[in-house]
């Protein structure tokens, strides 16, 4: 999972690594989104902007439902 993530960090468009199709996922203004899928997946990946707001820990901190 690592090596996929270096990767797409790279903001591919949509494809294939190893065994596993990503597709960018528009939409995001302050992030990027991808969906992989392979036989053991089926996620999304999202990248944030690093800045002052602290989008990531906001987010992740954030009471669902």
């Amino acid at each position: 999972m690592n090596a996929l993530l270096s990767y797409l960090a790279n903001f591919p468009e949509n494809g294939r690594f190893q065994d596993t199709l990503y597709q960018h996922i528009s939409g995001g203004f302050n992030n990027v989104l991808y969906r992989i899928t392979n036989e053991q997946h089926d996620l999304v990946v999202k990248f944030t902007v690093r800045d002052e707001r602290r989008r990531a820990r906001r987010e992740l901190n954030k009471p669902s439902g």
